[in-house]
């Protein structure tokens, strides 16, 4: 819900589109340019005039959309982030096999950086070290892709074993994280000098050498 001028909440309608429509379209106007400015110049240059002037909306909206330029960090690379993970689930959920599984979800993740520069300087850079706020927003999505290539490990490469081997599957997971986000890190620092496919190929040694080290030594145990 909107408000008005007077401070009041407005909950009318306009050619159709309800107050809270036209706030949700704001917000994500508002988004946009706060990737523009934050992804191209830098959080420090976000400035509520910069993003004001970029969405092409006055400031008494960005304060609708946002409690302050941390708020709007967050937010900002929150929604990012969770279109991120939506894409790589949809693009793994089309292979069976775990390393094509790996492949296909690293691709999908460097694909995004590459085709949008914006996007690796926002995730990559501009949210490390601001404040613990936006630390733990950062470690809590961090923590999340470990958790996820830990239930792939678990899944795709344990999945058989019936005793409790007591096997480091977060110690496997949090490793192969780290690596992607360093070696993410400096290919964009170098401006994606190295070519994807290979990029690809080798992150995914780490995560491949865990899966095939599973299936052995499952196939011992068995």
């Amino acid at each position: 819900m909107s408000t008005n001028e007077s401070g009041v909440k407005d909950s009318r309608s306009y050619a159709g589109v309800s107050a809270e429509q036209r706030a949700n379209e704001r917000k994500l106007k508002l988004m946009a340019a706060a990737l523009e400015v934050v992804g191209n110049q830098g959080f420090k240059n976000a400035t509520v005039r910069a993003i004001c002037k970029e969405s092409g909306l006055t400031q008494r909206y960005y304060y609708e959309a946002f409690e302050n330029a941390e708020d709007m960090l967050i937010q900002l690379y929150l929604h990012e982030v969770r279109k991120i993970y939506i894409n790589i689930q949809d693009a793994i959920n089309s292979h069976e096999a775990a390393e094509d599984k790996i492949r296909i979800g690293l691709r999908t993740y460097l694909e995004t950086f590459k085709n949008d520069p914006r996007i690796a300087n926002l995730i990559l850079s501009e949210v490390l070290g601001v404040s613990p706020a936006v630390d733990i927003a950062y470690q809590t999505q961090t923590n999340r892709f470990i958790d996820f290539l830990k239930e792939l490990y678990q899944q795709m490469v344990f999945s058989a074993v019936k005793k409790n081997l007591n096997l480091p599957f977060e110690t496997f997971a949090r490793g192969s994280v780290g690596a992607v986000l360093l070696i993410a890190r400096n290919w964009v620092l170098t401006d994606y000098e190295e070519d994807l496919d290979k990029m690809v190929d080798d992150i995914s040694f780490l995560p491949t050498q865990v899966i095939k080290h599973g299936r052995k030594l499952r196939f011992l145990i068995w």
